[in-house]
């Protein structure tokens, strides 16, 4: 809330508004009385309330979990034409690039590879696998020693 045209505001929090039949009133004198402890006077202006936000709760269905079946084919038909270079352990090595949306659950590329998607890119180092799970998602482990 703001006096009438002032350009600062004070928040003025009610606990429960619907439940107060005085509302307005009220709100009106907690806005003085904090105008009064932030400033130190108060004005002969009307009060005027300018935003108001709510906090709320309540209860949602949780999501339904999908599990997906295994992918047909191999992780070779998300293959797109050309590789990217990647400098690792003080060498270049060539990485092969994978469409993201071709891979499927069941999957595996091994590292080094780059698999893109619209909205990042994931590097699988040499010595890692990526695999998709039944939801869908990119694990990264290394293998062997």
């Amino acid at each position: 809330m703001r006096y009438h045209r002032k350009g600062f505001e004070l928040p003025v929090i009610h606990p429960d508004p619907r439940a107060d039949p005085g509302l307005v009133a009220v709100l009106g004198q907690r806005f003085v009385e904090a105008h009064r402890r932030h400033y130190g006077f108060d004005l002969e202006l009307e009060p005027e309330l300018v935003v108001v936000r709510c906090v709320a709760t309540g209860v949602t269905p949780s999501p339904e979990v999908r599990r997906f079946p295994e992918a047909p084919g191999s992780s070779q038909d998300a293959l797109v034409d050309g590789e990217h270079r990647m400098f690792w352990d003080g060498d270049w090595v060539r990485a092969p690039i994978y469409a993201r949306e071709r891979l499927g659950p069941g999957h595996a590329v091994a590292g080094p590879a780059v698999i893109e998607q619209e909205d990042s890119t994931t590097l699988v180092h040499p010595g890692t696998v990526a695999s998709v799970d039944g939801y869908l998602n990119l694990i990264l482990e290394r293998v062997g020693g």
